[in-house]
């Protein structure tokens, strides 16, 4: 684990190595926080993954920020812009375009930049 740590925490987005929550050990899983004002991206940290000799089983990602119309997530903080997809994304603009929102899903990279999968969504508290 401290191989994937230390991989991980030259990301430009990743909060101090013992921040870091290994979830389970003989699989590799673990979590992190990045600081809210840093953008985040995919692409860079499956490079630092694979680099480090390990592969994404998958990924999920909570962001809080602003629903538009056309179909993005607006970070708080970073000001980063995610496309929203998945199975309730038209659910969440019908009811929160323009409005603040926590939003949870898969992340992945996608020709469209960052990319939510929306799984579940509330208005931000």
């Amino acid at each position: 684990m401290w191989n994937i740590k230390t991989a991980v925490s030259r990301l430009s987005y990743a909060p101090n190595p013992k921040d870091m929550k290994v979830t389970d050990v003989k699989t590799g899983r673990f979590t992190f926080v990045p600081p809210p004002a840093k953008p985040v991206s995919y692409r860079e940290l499956a490079k630092a993954i694979t680099k480090a000799g390990y592969g994404i089983e998958g990924t999920a990602i909570e962001v809080r920020g602003t629903a538009g119309a056309d179909g993005r997530l607006r970070a708080a903080g970073s000001g980063q812009t995610f496309a929203l997809a998945g199975p309730k994304r038209d659910e969440l603009l019908k009811a929160k375009s323009g409005a603040p929102v926590s939003v949870y899903g898969r992340w992945r990279a996608a020709p469209e930049g960052e990319t939510i999968d929306v799984e579940r969504w509330e208005a931000a508290r």
